[in-house]
């Protein structure tokens, strides 16, 4: 198990935004990247993992943890 400074774990909707390492341009702007019940893993001022809440919590452990359901998550 890693360490983490905060997780964020089951939000309601996490959205990822992720690209493929350039800017998104025409229809792909609209792939929101959208995880059900997700996890945001921080480490200092590093998003270390995203991903559904299961895994990333099997993972990651910190002492800080925001429980955020029902709510939109934007990393």
């Amino acid at each position: 198990m890693m360490d983490a400074d905060l997780l964020i774990l089951h939000a309601g909707q996490l959205l990822t935004i992720a690209s493929a390492g350039e800017p998104k341009r025409g229809p792909a702007m609209s792939e929101l990247g959208l995880v059900e019940d997700g996890a945001v893993a921080i480490q200092g001022e590093r998003i270390v993992a995203v991903g559904p809440s299961e895994p990333i919590q099997r993972q990651y452990r910190a002492a800080t943890v925001l429980e955020a359901q029902g709510q939109v998550v934007l990393p």
